[in-house]
């Protein structure tokens, strides 16, 4: 993934060692009420694609998974420490135990169930999403950010020990 820098809705990307791009909100032009600069952002090819084993249980689609001790894919929790700094990306499927699973990171993601506030995207239990670390959480970490109350730009970032 290409190191990149936020501020607020504002996302900029390192060209070289010394430049940057530009700054963009992504949420469009001022008054337009529309993120009209998604559109770049949703046609572009998922920056990071992995395919890794599921692990003993299944996945469901939507989640963010971890490597397990064994190199498996398991849902992401923010309560197991051995989830710390194991988190690779989220899943778009559902998977049973011993598929390939299709891991991506730097792509938006939508869902119409899904009603977020604009703002991070963390892990949270058992592989959900969340805005706030959960009850028992021993890292916080942003998976991305929320857009739209449905979409969400997958981008994930070091975890933040806590407990």
């Amino acid at each position: 993934m290409p190191k990149h820098e936020w501020r607020g809705t504002e996302l900029r990307f390192q060209k070289d060692q010394e430049t940057w791009g530009k700054w963009v909100d992504l949420r469009g032009p001022p008054g337009s009420g529309s993120v009209a600069v998604l559109s770049s952002v949703e046609t572009c090819a998922p920056i990071g694609v992995t395919t890794v084993k599921v692990g003993p249980l299944p996945i469901s689609g939507h989640s963010v998974v971890a490597c397990d001790s064994a190199g498996e894919l398991v849902a992401a929790d923010a309560t197991n420490p051995a989830h710390r700094g194991a988190v690779l990306g989220l899943v778009a499927d559902a998977y049973s135990p011993g598929d390939d699973a299709v891991v991506q990171t730097g792509y938006v993601l939508e869902h119409a169930g899904w009603t977020w506030a604009p703002g991070p995207v963390l892990v949270g239990l058992s592989g959900q999403l969340a805005q706030a670390p959960p009850a028992g959480a021993l890292f916080a970490q942003v998976i991305g950010r929320a857009l739209s109350s449905t979409r969400v730009l997958i981008d994930i970032n070091p975890p933040i020990t806590l407990a």
